[in-house]
């Protein structure tokens, strides 16, 4: 296979996966930020935290459209989708520090974290095969 077909591949790949990443953040971020009071209830995950949570992956995921429309990502901005996606992990790791979900939330907690640090991952090693510049 030639290098330049790999390169095309791999850019698809990365766009796909952004794509896939937005389309996780309109969802939760529906559910967390609309549903906020109805999965508090079901999680006991504060609403506030759940409603102020789901509002910011909405321009995050506007973010990730953005770049995964791009005929060849943006290098940096993917890097910041993929530490953000990193930090998200982490801060919902240690949110667990400061409230006391039932059993049913930490469930939550935990999955969308892991869920995350799958598609940072993702990201991660699509851009690594990928041929998009440095700049």
């Amino acid at each position: 296979m030639s290098p330049q077909i790999t390169t095309m591949q791999s850019n698809n790949t990365i766009q796909n996966v952004l794509l896939l990443d937005a389309a996780t953040c309109v969802v939760a971020g529906a559910l967390m930020a609309f549903g906020s009071n109805f999965v508090a209830s079901l999680t006991s995950i504060p609403a506030p935290l759940l409603y102020w949570a789901g509002l910011i992956l909405f321009p995050v995921a506007a973010l990730m459209i953005y770049a995964g429309l791009q005929a060849s990502p943006s290098r940096p901005i993917v890097w910041l989708i993929v530490l953000g996606n990193i930090g998200w992990v982490a801060a919902s790791l240690g949110v667990l520090a400061f409230i006391a979900p039932n059993t049913l939330g930490t469930i939550f907690i935990l999955a969308q974290a892991a869920a995350v640090a799958v598609l940072a991952l993702l990201e991660h090693n699509a851009l690594q095969r990928s041929g998009i510049a440095a700049a």
